[in-house]
């Protein structure tokens, strides 16, 4: 009986798995793809922020 018990909790893990995976392979290009979507529309680029950047000082003093 023990036997029967652990080959219908290994079917049912399986079943768990194959749910799964799709499910994270969908994310991840889905994921992938809204970076690419944020690469090839400049998201990313800031030219002028960066080069400005270094030269302001925010600190305030104590």
């Amino acid at each position: 009986m023990p036997s029967d018990w652990l080959l219908l909790r290994k079917e049912s893990d399986l079943s768990g798995i194959l749910f799964l995976i799709p499910i994270a392979l969908f994310m991840g290009l889905l994921g992938l793809g809204a970076f690419i979507w944020s690469v090839r529309t400049g998201q990313f680029d800031d030219p002028a922020g960066s080069a400005n950047r270094i030269l302001i000082d925010e600190d305030k003093p104590l």
